[in-house]
């Protein structure tokens, strides 16, 4: 039987890219499921969580308290900038079908809250078709993910008008579907291709997202705003959640 195929998307920073390759398991078994070809944008700043700051690195209401200085990241957060040969040579691993490198704009930070993993990905997804989006109907699905999520457990079986996450959840009455990866047919990942084509314009309109006005700034979160990019608003009845147990790693 023919395998269906799946464009495995990776977008963010690169961290631990190679010990993430060797502890995922997940990425091994969509190999042997699909016919997979990966596609990845990546950017030469990196933020390292460590087993020290890590404790600010979710949203799940178990986060500490940060200055107004600070905000979103760790008090001791530190960010350094890696060569684009380094980062191309770490991911020859996946074999990627296309890759690209590009330094962070500040630009894309919105009251120092950064809007690169929104950009990063979507320019992945982008690439998948080029300029000819009628080169992306060859894949009948797409995996949306990033470089340090290892995961171990059955893959879910992805259909028609669906989105699969690692974890579906209510907090402060807030729908959350978990956005450490997202997979489901194409067509489900459109709504990325203006994130790659004019991100700032993209940008401004998320602010004015109908649902994320509603919830108010306090509640939030960085899952949030991907339900409202990739489905409009919440998408509770588009979100499913999956068996896997995942982990992100930590230097």
């Amino acid at each position: 039987m023919k395998k269906k195929t799946l464009a495995y998307v990776i977008g963010g920073e690169a961290r631990l890219v190679a010990e993430t390759y060797k502890q995922d398991e997940i990425y091994k078994q969509l190999c042997e499921k699909y016919k997979v070809h990966t596609y990845i944008h990546s950017w030469t700043q990196i933020g390292k969580w460590t087993k020290d700051n890590e404790k600010y690195r979710y949203g799940d209401g178990t986060r500490p308290e940060t200055s107004a200085v600070t905000k979103y990241y760790p008090p001791d957060w530190e960010i350094v900038k890696n060569n684009k040969e380094t980062i191309l040579n770490q991911y020859s691993i996946y074999n990627p079908k296309f890759i690209e490198v590009e330094d962070y704009d500040p630009s894309f930070n919105v009251d120092n809250f950064p809007c690169g993993q929104y950009i990063s990905r979507a320019k992945a997804f982008r690439s998948i078709a080029g300029f000819n989006l009628k080169n992306a109907n060859k894949y009948d699905y797409v995996w949306l993910g990033r470089s340090d999520a290892a995961g171990k457990g059955p893959l879910p079986e992805l259909q028609e008008g669906k989105i699969h996450c690692p974890e579906i959840s209510f907090d402060d009455d807030c729908f959350r579907a978990e956005d450490w990866y997202y997979a489901g047919p194409y067509e489900m990942f459109k709504n990325l291709l203006p994130w790659a084509d004019d991100p700032l314009t993209s940008i401004e309109s998320i602010q004015e997202n109908p649902w994320l006005m509603e919830l108010g700034e306090r509640r939030v979160k960085n899952t949030h705003i991907w339900q409202a990019i990739l489905t409009g608003d919440a998408g509770e009845n588009i979100f499913l959640r999956d068996e896997i147990e995942w982990k992100l790693l930590t230097y």
